[in-house]
C-alpha cells in the first residue's frame, strides 16, 4: 500500500482477488464490473460458497467506494480491504 494510491491499491487487491475466484470456480466474476457481478448472482446461483459470496459483495462495494468515490480519507478505507480480501479467500478455502 505504501507505494501505490489507494486507488491503484484497491484496484490490486481486487483484481487479485477475481483472478483467484475465477480460477479456483471457474466463475466469471473477473470479466464483470461489480454491477454485473451483483446483478448476476441476484439471479442465478454461483458455485462460490454462500459465506463467501456475501463477503466478495461487501467487499467489491466497499472497493468501488474507494475507486471511485474521491473521498479525502480514502487512504484509510482502502486498508482494511485486504483483509476483507483475505476472508473472503479462507472462507473458500474452508468450506470447499
Amino acid at each position: 500500500m505504501s507505494e501505490l494510491d489507494a486507488s491503484r491499491y484497491t484496484l490490486e487487491v481486487s483484481d487479485t482477488l477475481k483472478d483467484y475466484l475465477a480460477q479456483k470456480f471457474k466463475d466469471p466474476v473477473r470479466f464483470e464490473t461489480t454491477e454485473e457481478f451483483l446483478a448476476r448472482i441476484a439471479k442465478e446461483q454461483t458455485q462460490l460458497p454462500d459465506a463467501a459470496q456475501q463477503e466478495l459483495q461487501s467487499f467489491l462495494v466497499a472497493a468501488e467506494e474507494v475507486k471511485f468515490g474521491n473521498a479525502p480519507d480514502a487512504d484509510r478505507r482502502a486498508v482494511p480491504l485486504i483483509k476483507r480480501a483475505e476472508n473472503v479467500v479462507n472462507l473458500c478455502q474452508t468450506i470447499n
